[in-house]
């Protein structure tokens, strides 16, 4: 998870989305008379929902709100309770305002403390108490900018909380490019193409000179997309490129030319970042350098791939789609940007961080390398984090030489995902299980969990074809 630093474009870049805007400052007018709500901004790649959650956020400041922003990111899916943590930790003095049993809860899941045997409602339970007590002297806006991308452990949290805020002054704001099952009792915010009139508007704050014909040409080939105008517009104004020299199809296309037009070192150190699971800056250019010596952020910062961020030593992009392009350019170094983070991070107080990296950098069979995952697996559990438990084991099945052995692995994936409530995931797991062994114990111990799964989600019939009735 990214803390959010000020990637958002500045109130007066904004054009259009005044339904959008006026919904949701009548959102934060509510909460703070303790009315509160949860809100999805929904819409494709560079439509402007980060746009319009920064104006939310500068209003919120003004009006007096607390504000937590964070930004999922696909790296970090599987780390439990990373997105959780972001929100709770700038909370921490607070936690002894709240019932002791729920602080020691909230530490237990958060490594703060000693693993808890509460159960997710538990977990869910204590972070409204602790959210609601912060609010009680200040209201509080909670941003979540790629809400798909947060952990698995953390969405169930989320949800429980969104579904609670109509007494409290409380408003959380997420983004998503599709409705977010996480969040399905969320209002739902549409952010579409914009007009043509605004589009034009758009390009005409740019600030860059374009002239009429390619001026006419970004517009339609951006139809509407304001990321879309503004990158066009700016590389073909401010590097002297003709519309023709721009790869013209997206935003992304733009964004992968600004990254190929970067020195090896940079390149490197921005692949470091856009794979790295931890955002800590001095931790992403150790590793970088790892791989080349000379590898530096600095210009990466230069030309606004990264931005400021806040606090100061996280690496934060500009916008998640430029993490992609550096994906794109670099995929053939993925796996040695992953062994270099693996080594770095090896044996410090992230040492579970490298297990997953060194994980994403093997291809092959690694027995050690899989007992070091159950053991993530397992720990996970201990801390109510089923999905990242479920992760864990599957990756560690793939990992294992030992045909039974890989079999059990799959096994308690299947479990945890049952616990996690992905019916979907935990039916793949438990059949790969099924496949696998010839352990009577086992298939038995199978067939009873694919059963629980199939009451739980679907006909009866299922049940009587797992059984063989």
């Amino acid at each position: 998870m990214r803390v959010s630093g000020t990637r958002s474009q500045p109130p007066s870049a904004l054009v259009g989305r005044v339904a959008e805007l006026e919904s949701l400052c009548s959102a934060l007018e509510n909460a703070a008379q303790g009315d509160g709500s949860s809100w999805c901004l929904v819409g494709t790649a560079g439509i402007g929902k980060t746009a319009i959650m920064g104006h939310v956020i500068e209003r919120a400041r003004r009006r007096g709100f607390r504000v937590v922003t964070l930004i999922g990111t696909q790296a970090e899916t599987d780390i439990g309770f990373v997105g959780l943590g972001d929100v709770v930790r700038p909370f921490a003095a607070e936690l002894d305002t709240i019932p002791e049993f729920q602080a020691a809860i909230l530490r237990g899941a958060l490594g703060l403390g000693p693993p808890s045997a509460a159960n997710v409602f538990a977990v869910a339970s204590a972070v409204l108490t602790l959210l609601s007590a912060v609010a009680d002297a200040k209201p509080l806006l909670i941003v979540i900018d790629d809400v798909q991308w947060i952990d698995a452990a953390s969405r169930p949290i989320f949800s429980f909380v969104s579904r609670r805020l109509a007494d409290e002054p409380i408003v959380l704001m997420c983004s998503a490019r599709d409705r977010p099952s996480a969040l399905a009792d969320a209002t739902i915010v549409g952010v579409d193409a914009l007009s043509p009139a605004e589009s034009s508007r758009l390009l005409a704050a740019v600030g860059t000179t374009v002239v009429d014909e390619d001026r006419a040409r970004i517009l339609r080939a951006a139809a509407g997309n304001p990321l879309a105008i503004v990158e066009m517009a700016r590389s073909v104004g401010t590097n002297g490129h003709r519309f023709d020299d721009v790869r013209s199809s997206s935003a992304i296309d733009v964004f992968v030319q600004r990254v190929e037009s970067l020195d090896r070192p940079t390149r490197v150190a921005l692949l470091v970042a856009a794979v790295a699971r931890t955002a800590e800056e001095h931790v992403i250019l150790a590793a970088a350098r790892r791989v080349d010596s000379a590898a530096s952020l600095d210009a990466a910062y230069v030309c606004a791939i990264l931005e400021p961020s806040d606090p100061v030593g996280s690496v934060v992009f500009s916008h998640p789609l430029l993490r992609v392009a550096v994906m794109q350019v670099e995929e053939s170094k993925r796996q040695l940007a992953d062994l270099a983070l693996a080594n770095e991070l090896d044996g410090s107080d992230q040492n579970i961080l490298a297990v997953w990296h060194r994980a994403d950098a093997t291809s092959e069979y690694d027995d050690d390398l899989a007992e070091a995952l159950e053991g993530v697996g397992r720990e996970a559990l201990g801390r109510q984090g089923p999905a990242t438990a479920a992760a864990a084991f599957r990756r560690s099945a793939a990992l294992t030489t030992d045909r039974e052995a890989r079999a059990h692995r799959y096994f308690d994936a299947g479990k945890a995902w049952v616990f996690a409530g992905d019916a979907v995931r935990a039916a793949d797991a438990l059949d790969s299980a099924a496949v696998l062994t010839n352990d009577p114990l086992l298939i038995a111990d199978i067939a009873l969990w694919q059963c629980r799964l199939r009451i739980n989600v679907g006909p009866v019939s299922w049940v009587v074809d797992t059984l063989e009735i």
